[in-house]
């Protein structure tokens, strides 16, 4: 499963929403551009999203990179 979220407004509301619903069947997640998610909301992400293997962070002021290459994650920044 893919989520394109690229310059969407979501925030760390909306992070507990993706880990609610799609964190079984999640592959791929788009957050490029969506300054309004924090580093921790990210990480939550990271950690409960475990089919996740492409992250695309790229213009976030966040990167919890050492965590997703510890998972093998793709990660796009």
């Amino acid at each position: 499963e893919e989520l394109l979220l690229a310059r969407c407004s979501i925030d760390d509301a909306g992070a507990e929403c993706i880990v609610r619903n799609c964190r079984t069947n999640l592959k791929t997640l788009n957050l490029a551009s969506c300054c309004d998610i924090s580093d921790n909301a990210v990480k939550m992400l990271l950690q409960e999203c475990k089919g996740l293997t492409n992250l695309d962070v790229s213009k976030l002021p966040c990167r919890r990179i050492s965590l997703a290459l510890s998972r093998n994650i793709t990660v796009y920044y």
